[in-house]
């Protein structure tokens, strides 16, 4: 496949089911270093009971001031990697992130999705996402 042309991708997925395809520049998703899904580790992962609860404790007595006189800061995580993302300028390069929406698969259990990719820099990774009544697959 090259720039300025089509991408057509063919997906084989059970009868009935919603297929959605995404096709992005690999540059975006290093922006933000995103992996492609997986909705099995999501859906199946093994958590504990998750319970948040909240006092209003500090409306009560606003005069209690914050522990250690400091409100708790954040930020500043997720930098230690920064080797991995690349930067390049080109005024011609246009940046690639299509999604197809849901698209109903027929009877023969295949469905064609086309984009038209634009003149651009880089590699494109297709991730494509199935549902069906009672699964979810990736």
């Amino acid at each position: 496949m090259r720039p300025g042309g089509k991408l057509t991708a063919e997906v084989t997925a059970p009868p009935g089911s919603l297929v959605t395809l995404a096709a992005v520049d690999e540059g975006i998703l290093q922006l933000v270093a995103q992996k492609t899904p997986d909705p099995f580790a999501f859906f199946y992962a093994k958590r504990q009971l998750q319970v948040e609860t909240h006092d209003t404790f500090a409306m009560l007595l606003p005069e209690v001031p914050p522990l250690m006189g400091k409100a708790l800061a954040g930020g500043g995580d997720g930098q230690e990697d920064l080797s991995a993302y690349v930067r390049t300028q080109s005024p011609a390069a246009k940046t690639v992130a299509f999604w197809s929406g849901p698209v109903s698969v027929g009877p023969s259990g295949k469905v064609q999705i086309s984009f038209d990719i634009p003149e651009f820099q880089g590699q494109i990774r297709l991730m494509v996402g199935t549902a069906l009544m009672a699964s979810t697959t990736s």
